[in-house]
């Protein structure tokens, strides 16, 4: 079934509001069609659309990511094999075209900008109702006949993503705001990107944003400082905490790379957790303590490493002011 204006707007609010907060850019250009390049290959199209196009600085690569991104908003009867596999085939059609297409480059690119070019297919379930493992559906596809073209990639963001994306973005929008000073504007803050032991940061001023592979990983990393010149560090955790074991991989990472040190605050936030998650968590802090042999300071350190819930939220929207809000 087709959707309707004001359902088909529900999932450009929600994403403009969520991605926003991952510090993406959105082109002014929306709801753009452009030229088929390949008229054999594509019997079936004349042209392409692009919904929205967001972009990011790469931290390691300089190079800015063009993200050509299809904006879908089903009900949860909507959500099925047919709907997304044709969803997953249209948009490789499209990455296909806007490598080769001039006005593709035109509406989007910045002029002698490097960059690269990836698919986002985004599958927002406005009534809340769907209820199936979407992994599995995703598995059950035989996307034999999807040519993404080479050294590109398309990534599908499902309701579970979304419902994860969504309550940590709605997360930090609310820690901004609880008092003066406990998160600072979009633009004081970034989220984290390490230096690798084979890979360097080489745009640490310029790529501030989530990546879409952080946003798809298994959490995501934001620092800032505060007005009284302390570092912050927020690592939203997507795991249940379920066992300690899960924490103590969080708890390698933040000292690996070099988070836990005296004059940077820290906190570890979890989304719908086991409900021993907060004992799990402090079980994991002494374990890594006694195993690594920590020294005093750095454990009273590790001890000083807050662990909090994430607010269950579920964004709803009104359809009718979706539909209302370009009039």
């Amino acid at each position: 079934m087709a959707e309707t204006a004001p359902i088909a707007d529900v999932a450009v609010v929600v994403a403009d509001s969520l991605f926003a907060e991952f510090l993406w850019k959105a082109s002014p250009f929306r709801d753009q069609n452009w030229p088929c390049e390949d008229s054999k290959g594509h019997s079936d199209r004349k042209t392409h659309p692009s919904d929205v196009v967001f972009n990011y600085d790469e931290p390691y690569r300089p190079v800015r990511t063009y993200v050509n991104t299809d904006l879908k908003s089903y009900g949860a009867g909507s959500i099925t094999p047919l709907q997304v596999k044709k969803a997953i085939f249209n948009l490789a059609q499209s990455l296909q075209c806007a490598e080769l297409s001039s006005k593709w480059h035109d509406l989007y690119v910045e002029p002698e900008t490097a960059h690269s070019l990836i698919g986002m297919l985004f599958i927002y379930n406005h009534d809340n109702a769907y209820d199936k493992n979407f992994d599995s559906l995703l598995a059950s596809l035989d996307l034999s006949d999807v040519a993404v073209p080479r050294g590109s990639r398309l990534f599908i963001l499902g309701p579970s993503e979304i419902h994860w994306l969504n309550n940590v973005a709605y997360e930090i929008r609310q820690m901004r705001g609880v008092a003066v000073g406990a998160i600072p504007a979009r633009d004081a803050c970034y989220f984290y990107h390490p230096h690798l032991a084979r890979r360097k940061n080489v745009q640490v001023k310029e790529a501030k944003a989530a990546t879409l592979e952080m946003l798809m990983g298994p959490w995501i990393t934001m620092r800032y400082r505060k007005a009284t010149g302390k570092d912050s560090v927020v690592l939203f955790y997507r795991g249940k905490g379920s066992k300690p074991d899960e924490f103590l991989q969080v708890i390698d990472y933040l000292m690996n790379y070099q988070m836990i040190e005296e004059g940077i605050d820290v906190q570890v936030r979890t989304l719908s957790a086991d409900e021993l998650a907060a004992a799990h968590f402090k079980q994991a802090v002494e374990k890594y303590i006694r195993d690594c042999e920590a020294k005093p300071d750095t454990a009273e350190l590790l001890r000083a490493v807050l662990y909090l819930p994430i607010n269950d939220i579920h964004s709803h929207f009104s359809l009718l002011v979706a539909g209302m809000r370009d009039a």
